[in-house]
């Protein structure tokens, strides 16, 4: 395992709450050495037996070999990455990294969270405008047949929009089983981001008086709140997403009437995500001992 790389972090999470902020952040870093692919997957790949990951992606590394060539050996430098995944799937993961990992008691675990019905709300437009759900649910049919999509598992973990986002016993598993775990919120990235990174930086040990070029940028969001109407409009999303930024006009109104739709939720929706979701934040406050009343508020 001598000639193999092994990240000195990880981001494990979680989906739309900054992850990709970060990575870009900590890849800037003449310090820090990020692999080549945002999300690899590895450490819960090829043992996850949810086959929609490996078919949107075959490519990805499943051994060693093939996750070490992913990194630019670089002297002196510190290894990571950041894959959202690996915060749902925790148990694949730590027992993959306590198998194969040499120092896996020394990784230290970064977490970013997002106030869950915010973070759903993201996810589903994100999930719609790029296509990765195939039956093309609202967010209300999508709730109601995530039971079914969870003893099928055969939709990508995006499709599991309330139990991905059930934070606290993911966050509780990192945190039974490593010694070094760190917890950010994205209100914190989104309104004190020069404190974040500095915080994070010396929390992986480089130099904490580096600025990232493309601080403050806003990485990964979804585009807006339109999703497609249909499968065709789904399938061409890029296309035509092109085509009405560059036209305009009354073609551009023609465009969003003909394929598009206003991704609004039903309030009965957010009011049942709210029932579902106060004892979990309530929960959450207690395991990463942070005041969360500003999210509790909400429900």
């Amino acid at each position: 395992m001598q000639d193999h790389t092994f990240p000195d972090f990880l981001i494990v999470g979680a989906a739309k709450s900054g992850t990709s902020s970060l990575h870009l952040y900590l890849d800037e870093h003449p310090g820090v050495v990020m692999p080549r692919i945002k999300e690899t997957w590895f450490w819960h790949q090829p043992e996850n037996p949810n086959r929609a990951m490996t078919r949107r992606n075959p490519k990805l590394p499943v051994t060693l070999d093939q996750y070490s060539a992913l990194y630019d050996r670089r002297a002196g430098a510190v290894y990571g990455e950041a894959t959202p995944s690996y915060l749902y799937y925790h148990q694949l993961t730590i027992d993959k990294l306590k198998r194969l990992h040499p120092n896996w008691e020394a990784l230290k675990i970064i977490i970013i969270l997002r106030e869950p019905i915010s973070k759903i709300k993201s996810h589903y437009r994100f999930a719609r405008q790029k296509n990765l759900d195939p039956e093309q649910l609202s967010l209300a049919k999508a709730i109601a047949a995530e039971e079914r999509r969870l003893a099928e598992n055969e939709v990508l973990l995006d499709m599991f929009y309330v139990d991905n986002t059930r934070y606290a016993a993911q966050v509780k598993a990192y945190v039974d089983n490593f010694p070094n775990v760190k917890i950010y919120l994205y209100e914190d990235l989104r309104e004190r981001p020069e404190w974040l990174i500095q915080d994070l930086y010396r929390y992986i040990g480089v130099d904490d008086t580096f600025t990232p070029p493309s601080l403050g940028k806003r990485v990964n969001k979804s585009r807006s709140r339109v999703v497609p109407r249909n499968w065709f409009a789904a399938r061409y999303n890029g296309r035509l997403r092109r085509y009405r930024e560059r036209w305009g006009g009354a073609f551009r109104g023609i465009i969003d009437t003909v394929f598009f739709t206003d991704a609004r939720f039903e309030p009965a929706t957010l009011d049942h995500l709210k029932t579902v979701f106060a004892p979990e934040v309530a929960e959450l406050e207690r395991v990463i001992g942070r005041d969360l009343t500003h999210w509790r508020e909400q429900y």
